[in-house]
């Protein structure tokens, strides 16, 4: 029973993905940039779920985020302002780390995030703009879960222990 919140949570957040998108793809009452504000709102409601009651409506959250450009549709003379959207859906998904301490939700930003951006770079994005997104998604990576920029794991560093090794052999 400690479940049932998350299950039913979820369900209805699935139900307010379809009905956006059925309001959209098959009857035509939205349009596509407010097609789009709803889907990232209902993933940013299911992102702040997830706080309270458990980490998968954070993913259900995210993966929704990362989808919501591809369901939409639309006709824009160029996608590589979207790879800035992938990595603030990535950095949400990173924070939500950060704060509750569900790793795999960390990879799960990071993962999606990049098969998002190949994925622009397949339909017709520039690879200079996946390029500089995969660069700050891995600041983004290092930085933000454990909340410093340089990692500060116990023991020594690795250079250190090749220069122990050399001095010592």
């Amino acid at each position: 029973t400690a479940y049932l919140p998350s299950v039913f949570s979820g369900a209805g957040l699935v139900s307010v993905f379809a009905a956006v998108l059925a309001a959209r793809q098959m009857y035509g009452l939205i349009g596509p940039e407010l097609t789009f504000a709803a889907l990232v709102a209902t993933a940013g409601g299911a992102i702040l779920l997830g706080w309270f009651h458990g980490p998968l409506l954070a993913a259900l959250g995210l993966a929704g985020a990362t989808l919501s450009p591809f369901v939409v549709g639309g006709n824009a003379d160029s996608v590589d302002w979207l790879q800035g959207y992938f990595l603030l859906v990535a950095t949400v998904g990173l924070a939500v780390d950060a704060m509750r301490r569900w790793a795999w939700v960390s990879g799960l930003s990071v993962g999606l995030a990049l098969v998002a951006g190949v994925l622009l770079v397949v339909g017709g994005g520039s690879v200079e703009a996946l390029q500089m997104a995969v660069t700050a998604l891995a600041l983004l990576a290092v930085g933000v879960p454990g909340l410093r920029l340089f990692p500060d794991h116990a023991g020594p560093t690795v250079l250190a222990v090749s220069l122990i090794q050399k001095g010592g052999g």
